[in-house]
């Protein structure tokens, strides 16, 4: 593996079509990486139709992701012709799940606003999670749809304060993305906490990085058999793009 990590890791700081390190928030890992083709260069040029943009977020078990796990998704994208952004977060400990999923609505919310100065298209945008990733922008999607229902109906402080996502700060909805794709999400935490300690592999991180240890508030199964969320879940389903989960079925660790 390691010639060709070697090539991976050359062409995530050499090739130009990389830009490397934009920030996004205030937060300590607000930064974004951009994979942008030379389509999406022309477009921006001569003003025509942008290229379909992908919004992806890395894994890394909540402790040791970082931006730069999506070059190779990022490099085959963009030589298809994707612009890609790959949103960071930050991990465990400097942030909680919560903290985690308010740095992707940050992030997404940025590609919404930027994307067309790179030449892409923001009515087709596609947001991805891989592991780590597709737990914490499921749950994204899902608090923010709620979040908009609550919005709607006109109670602003149950929206702020039910939802985790601060009202009012980053504006885009759940309803303009094209499409999600998780790919083996760790979707049901109370299961994968089961399968850890199955495995001796511990769950102290799991109930460490959800506030007050509290494992079913962090995942999005759970969210989905809530009171809360079946208050809601008519109108909230209605706003969900198209979804499509990935998953191994001899996956040992996290539950399919």
């Amino acid at each position: 593996l390691s010639p060709a990590f070697l090539r991976l890791g050359y062409h995530y700081f050499r090739d130009p079509r990389v830009a490397r390190g934009v920030r996004f928030g205030p937060a300590r890992r607000n930064f974004l990486d951009i994979y942008c083709p030379l389509q999406a260069s022309e477009a921006r040029s001569s003003g025509e139709q942008g290229v379909p943009v992908v919004i992806a977020v890395m894994g890394g078990a909540w402790i040791i992701g970082h931006r730069a796990w999506n070059a190779q998704l990022g490099r085959r994208l963009m030589d298809a012709g994707v612009l890609v952004f790959a949103i960071d977060y930050r991990n465990w400990p400097l942030g909680e799940v919560p903290d985690m999923v308010e740095d992707l609505d940050r992030g997404v919310a940025w590609v919404f606003k930027n994307a067309a100065a790179y030449g892409g298209d923001i009515s087709r945008i596609v947001l991805t999670g891989q592991s780590a990733g597709a737990h914490l922008s499921s749950l994204l999607l899902l608090r923010k749809s709620m979040q908009e229902v609550i919005e709607e109906a006109g109670d602003l402080e149950a929206a702020k304060g039910s939802q985790r996502l601060e009202e009012g700060r980053h504006r885009w909805s759940v309803g303009d993305v094209g499409g999600y794709v998780g790919v083996s999400g760790p979707y049901d935490l109370r299961l994968l906490q089961e399968r850890l300690q199955a495995r001796w592999l511990g769950g102290g991180l799991l109930k460490a990085m959800c506030p007050h240890g509290d494992v079913d508030d962090c995942s999005p199964m759970s969210l989905l058999e809530s009171a809360e969320w079946k208050a809601v879940a008519p109108r909230a389903a209605t706003k969900w793009p198209p979804v499509v989960l990935f998953h191994g079925e001899a996956d040992k660790t996290v539950p399919p």
